[in-house]
């Protein structure tokens, strides 16, 4: 039960120093417990304050496992996908190693295949380059390579704009040298194609032709079998890295000042509609935030109000939304002349009932209402 180092201590005979090392022995514990006791405070704050209904997280786990139902049937298909590919990839390398049992006559598809090697690698090259563009994570070499010992806060705005012109032209200029190099491939894997044809329809001039067209048909569906797989590879490798790349701009990202929290408390209820104007935006954002402050504040103000219902930040919503359209209700529905019978009814629902005027008034000719004006000559 006790430590080791209490158990030795004890069964000394100088009991001032036994009983010094115990009250320093209590005194760290002591420490640790209000250390522990502080990191779970902590870590508390995180935590919901109370748990959502039992149909709620069943609802959840349920959208839960089926999320995850759907991504495992997709990556199983993406390997049955894989895997039939690369037998059929392997069943024609075989077809053509029975036509070309030399390796001399098999040395031009090696050819193909590794211009196409080398295409894909440049490919691959530019299809990252393209990724790190879009997520804006270009390598730190990259500024240095055009001014270097370059400090970009002591520059003005004038400055910025002229050294944003010259990255964008260093970066098309880039891209054109990228899609320069795969046309370059691809036109000596056309020549490569097409001498293999023409030394294919030579060497078997004796064969029939339609054993000709097969062959050729063989030796067309490897090389895009072939490039098939490359290009696969290299979708694959796409993803991972803008995965990490998305990852690493979240890390470096500075937090926002109010919580996540407090962001998916305004999006359940929000007054944000469909718009193309972005103040209008930032306009429903700050009305989502207001309404929450105010519900907080009203709610440590007035602890007891509505306790016993789960939906009072709705019934707040609701009576903030009616005191801030009160007064215009009240103004209508007296002064307002024609009304729909709509809109009449829509105000006596809220208490506002159009108030009847003077006989006289309503009955009166609008146009009697109106002065002539005369003019003298």
């Amino acid at each position: 039960m006790w430590p080791e180092s209490i158990s030795k201590i004890v069964q000394s005979t100088q009991h001032t120093v036994v009983q010094k090392y115990l009250e320093e022995f209590l005194v760290l514990l002591c420490d640790k417990i209000n250390e522990y006791t502080t990191e779970l405070t902590d870590q508390s704050l995180n935590c919901p304050p109370a748990l959502s209904p039992l149909d709620i997280i069943d609802g959840r786990l349920k959208e839960f496992v089926r999320l995850h139902h759907l991504d495992f049937i997709r990556a199983n298909h993406y390997r049955i996908h894989q895997f039939k590919a690369d037998i059929h990839e392997k069943q024609l390398g075989k077809e053509l190693s029975f036509y070309f049992s030399n390796v001399d006559q098999f040395e031009p598809i090696n050819r193909l295949t590794s211009i196409r090697q080398k295409q894909m690698k440049v490919f691959e090259e530019l299809t990252m380059f393209e990724q790190r563009i879009s997520c804006h994570r270009l390598p730190t070499s990259f500024d240095s390579a055009i001014i270097p010992n370059l400090d970009v806060k002591q520059l003005s705005n004038s400055h910025l704009k002229i050294l944003q012109e010259l990255k964008r032209f260093i970066l098309n200029v880039e891209l054109q040298e990228y899609e320069n190099k795969i046309e370059h491939y691809q036109l000596l894997y056309q020549e490569g194609l097409t001498g293999l044809q023409q030394q294919i329809e030579n060497t078997n001039s004796s064969l029939p032709q339609h054993q000709t067209k097969m062959l050729l048909y063989i030796v067309q569906s490897y090389l895009t079998a072939f490039a098939d797989r490359l290009l696969r590879q290299i979708r694959f490798k796409e993803t991972c890295f803008r995965v990490k790349l998305t990852r690493h701009r979240r890390r470096q990202q500075p937090f926002l000042s109010c919580n996540v929290v407090d962001v998916q408390m305004c999006h359940k209820y929000t007054v944000q509609r469909g718009t193309k104007r972005w103040p209008l935006c930032i306009f429903y954002g700050m009305i989502d935030m207001a309404a929450l402050n105010a519900f907080i504040l009203w709610k440590a103000k007035n602890p007891e109000w509505n306790r016993n219902k789960r939906y009072q930040r709705r019934l707040f919503i609701e009576e903030l939304g009616i005191s801030f359209v009160t007064p215009l209700l009240d103004f209508r529905s007296k002064t307002s002349t024609f009304l729909h019978k709509d809109i009449q009814s829509a105000l006596a629902i809220v208490s506002h009932p159009v108030t009847k005027r003077n006989s006289q008034e309503s009955n009166e000719d609008p146009s009697q209402k109106k002065t002539k004006a005369v003019f003298s000559m």
